[in-house]
């Protein structure tokens, strides 16, 4: 992960973002000095952003500081620009955006899971729960290498899941994981986040085996394997044309 700190007076009444809000960011393609900003008269055939949906990590407006942590994966035009960013690059940006998440007083327990694309907005629940709250976490990454610390008011309990060592496609440890658990019963509520396939296969155990009510969980595909430019909308609720990669 890397964590990068955006600032400057056009942050100046930038909206207090909710858990897990996003931003959409602009970055300069390999080589530029400033973004391409979208220009809906450019038309199909004009100067396309490069974009990319991130989670807003934290936010100080007395500052007007904005960091947004990247999970670097070692391709990709975005998560190399954040690898190589230095101070004084330019970016632009939109947002906050998408539904806002109400974290609720009331319940009895919550479950976080996802895997190293979850990992920013999965500490914005985690910092927000209240410190009484039971809450379980499953995190699947690649090795204990890539394991963090989050900053909490309660004490979650939290899994790190090591894919290296199963040698499965990125998601089957975390969905084998939660199968395997007893399933949870009462006013509970399950954030999860991951690939696309990989949440709708969690998804329908959730509302099958587990017996959850839609309004106990939130799921979504933050990424589909084979995809680089997959739609940020994804929550699983539709029967979405997917296919799984080979």
């Amino acid at each position: 992960m890397v964590r990068t700190t955006l600032t400057g007076e056009e942050l100046e009444g930038f909206d207090e973002p909710a858990p897990t809000q996003h931003v959409k960011l602009v970055v300069p393609y390999p080589g530029a000095d400033r973004p391409v900003l979208p220009d809906p008269e450019a038309g199909p055939d004009g100067p396309k952003p490069l974009m990319r949906t991130l989670t807003v990590r934290r936010f100080d407006p007395e500052r007007q500081e904005l960091e947004i942590d990247f999970a670097i994966h070692g391709h990709g035009p975005v998560s190399s620009w954040a690898a190589s960013a230095k101070p004084g690059d330019v970016v632009a940006l939109a947002g906050p955006g998408g539904r806002k998440y109400e974290i609720d007083p009331d319940a009895e327990w919550y479950l976080l899971a996802g895997d190293e694309t979850a990992i920013p907005a999965m500490a914005t629940l985690l910092e927000g729960l209240p410190a009484s709250m039971p809450v379980e976490a499953y995190v699947e990454v690649a090795d204990a290498a890539e394991e963090l610390t989050f900053e909490t008011q309660g004490q979650p309990r939290v899994t790190w899941l090591h894919r290296a060592s199963n040698g499965q496609p990125a998601g089957r440890l975390l969905a084998r994981t939660l199968g395997e658990l007893p399933p949870k019963t009462g006013n509970g509520r399950i954030w999860l986040a991951c690939e696309a396939m990989v949440m709708r296969d969690i998804r329908k155990l959730l509302l099958g085996d587990w017996g959850l009510n839609e309004d106990q969980i939130v799921t979504r595909g933050y990424w589909h394997e084979g995809d680089p430019n997959y739609r940020d909308s994804d929550y699983g609720q539709e029967e979405a044309p997917l296919k799984r990669d080979s």
